[in-house]
C-alpha cells in the first residue's frame, strides 16, 4: 500500500503545508484519546478521529469522499470540491474542517454543507488546536 500522504498530494495536486505535516508528525498527545461525548464515553468517537484526524489514511478517505461528486449550491449550481482545499476533520454533522494548500488562508476553514461555503474559524492550525483543547478538555 502506498503512503497516504503521497496519495493525498496526488489527489489534490498540491503539496501538503509544512505546518500540517509537522502536526501529523507531532500530533498533540492531549487530543489523541480525548472523547467527543460529554460523559467521557467513546460512543461519539475521539477528537483525533473526527475534528482533527490524526491518521493520514482517514484524511485520504474523507478527501476522496468530498471529491467523489458534487453538491447542489443554494444558487442552483453544482459545487465541486476545490482541489486546493484539504479536509483535516469534520464535525459529525456534515460540515468539514479544512486547510487551504495555496496559502491564501493560513488558518482553518469550516465548510458549511447547508450554505455550501467556507468560513475561516481559526487563524492558524495552532489556534485551531487550542480551540479543540478548550472545547474537549482531557
Amino acid at each position: 500500500m502506498s503512503d497516504p500522504l503521497i496519495a493525498i498530494q496526488k489527489l489534490t495536486g498540491f503539496s501538503l503545508r509544512d505546518d500540517y505535516k509537522q502536526l501529523l508528525d507531532n500530533f498533540p498527545s492531549q487530543l489523541i484519546n480525548v472523547t467527543r461525548a460529554d460523559d467521557g464515553s467513546e460512543r461519539e468517537g475521539l477528537v483525533s478521529s473526527v475534528e482533527l484526524m490524526s491518521d493520514s489514511a482517514d484524511v485520504l478517505d474523507v478527501n476522496h469522499e468530498v471529491r467523489s461528486g458534487s453538491v447542489m449550491h443554494p444558487d442552483g449550481n453544482d459545487f465541486q470540491w476545490p482541489d486546493q482545499v484539504l479536509v483535516i476533520g469534520e464535525n459529525g454533522e456534515g460540515d468539514y474542517y479544512c486547510i487551504d494548500s495555496t496559502g491564501k488562508y493560513s488558518g482553518v476553514l469550516l465548510f458549511d454543507h447547508q450554505l455550501v461555503e467556507f468560513e475561516e474559524i481559526a487563524g492558524s492550525l495552532s489556534e485551531y488546536i487550542e480551540l479543540l483543547l478548550e472545547s474537549f478538555p482531557a
